[in-house]
């Protein structure tokens, strides 16, 4: 009878060695769960939670999570808080000219450094303490454009002269984050379009190794003389050769389009798939020709949320009809969700899970990639205290460290960082 025990001893031991020689592999997303929002911490906003404020993680750097504030008097700031524990390290807000608010790809950590930008002015932080290394400011021989991107060691950004509508020429700039000192690499010169409006670039190297800056300008084309009456959107794009300093290609009134998204495109091998209203485009980035291009149901692939891609499909928000997912191989709808109602700001993705924050719900969304099923969809907890009752899950975004397997998002109360489920 003294046998058994050790007998299953030693099955339980074999067992632990076989899993620790072949692990399993994680599981899939699962359809859904009942589970509510496990918040590892909160931070108040302001020191006397008073709310309500528009606030957003945007990037982690050195292990922290940095916030930017909007509609916060006297000015907006950027803070960064401790991603393990939620202590509050640095704020600022010394801006030139105070500032109302951010908005998406305004703010990217780089390095040990925390970039801002707002129009016409670059500022550049230090990780560490939140002090300012540099800043830039180009009112006084121009104008800059709202957002920008981080390509390698540099910040690229488009400024523009003129007055908008009529915006005369922009040039596409950079600057390396530890320099602070914009250089010129190509000039556009206004021809059909009065209203130059330049996305900052996205970066593509195509079979000779040459990097090329996909450009999409989304401007307006003059009809009437009123200042807006009359006018329409227009989409051109352009590769530029950073090597060459040419074009490989330049397509004007880009199929017609009306608008393209912010959110920059996606870019696999040598296929660019761009979303612009109402259509999703696949491009043969080599040639600029269409490979595919597909009109979604009206209102369920939205400008405003962006792509993402999970492994054949492209997934979108649409502003009040639901998510949606294309097949990026055969351009025909792979599955659509009415149920996820409400614009998003911007998609995120992480181990097969879609995860966004909804002006229309005021929740947090978990949407399995694979099959569009609604895995989770939760109210911020502070939604259910009397004083905080509109702390919704509205323009916050989400930021996830894949390491501690964390999301970051606010309500318009708190900062807050929330347990991935297992």
């Amino acid at each position: 009878m003294k046998i058994m025990p050790f007998l299953l001893c030693l099955i339980s031991l074999w067992h632990c060695r076989k899993e620790m020689l072949h692990p399993s592999p994680p599981p899939p997303p699962p359809d859904t769960i009942a589970t509510k929002l496990k918040v590892l911490w909160q931070v108040p906003i302001t020191s006397d939670t008073s709310g309500d404020y528009t606030t957003s993680p945007e990037c982690i750097v050195n292990w922290n999570i940095v916030f930017s504030t909007s509609y916060a008097n006297p000015s907006a700031f950027v803070s960064m808080l401790s991603g393990e524990t939620g202590q509050h390290l640095w704020k600022f807000d010394n801006f030139i000219v105070p500032i109302s608010g951010f908005s998406r790809y305004e703010i990217f950590g780089l390095n040990d450094k925390v970039i801002v930008n707002r129009w016409h002015r670059t500022y550049c932080l230090s990780a560490t303490n939140g002090s300012l290394d540099w800043s830039l400011d180009v009112s006084g021989e121009g104008h800059g454009e709202l957002a920008i991107t981080a390509i390698g060691d540099y910040i690229y950004k488009c400024n523009f002269t003129g007055t908008k509508p009529k915006s005369t020429s922009e040039s596409l700039v950079r600057a390396h984050y530890l320099q602070g000192k914009w250089d010129t690499l190509l000039t556009i010169t206004a021809e059909d379009s009065f209203y130059l409006n330049i996305q900052p670039p996205t970066l593509w190297v195509n079979p000779q190794g040459d990097s090329i800056l996909i450009l999409r300008d989304n401007g307006l084309r003059d009809v009437l003389a009123t200042p807006w009456e009359g006018r329409y959107n227009l989409v051109n794009l352009s590769a530029w050769n950073m090597r060459t300093r040419e074009y490989e290609w330049q397509i004007k009134d880009f199929l017609d389009n009306r608008t393209i998204a912010l959110h920059p495109p996606i870019i696999e091998g040598d296929r660019m798939y761009l979303l612009t209203l109402g259509k999703l485009t696949c491009l043969d980035l080599p040639t600029g020709n269409v490979i595919w291009t597909i009109a979604p149901p009206q209102g369920t692939m939205s400008v405003g949320s962006g792509l993402i891609m999970h492994n054949d499909f492209l997934i979108g928000q649409g502003s009040n009809n639901g998510m949606q997912a294309v097949d990026k191989n055969a351009a025909s709808i792979r599955w659509t969700n009415p149920q996820t109602i409400g614009s998003a700001t911007q998609l995120t993705y992480f181990d097969g899970i879609v995860y966004y924050t909804s002006t229309g719900s005021s929740t947090l969304w978990a949407i399995n990639a694979q099959n569009g099923k609604i895995i989770w969809n939760e109210f911020s907890p502070n939604a259910f205290s009397p004083r905080t009752a509109n702390a919704g899950f509205d323009f916050a975004d989400v930021v996830i460290d894949p390491v501690r397997r964390v999301l970051y998002t606010a309500d318009r109360y708190y900062m807050m960082c929330i347990k991935l489920p297992e």
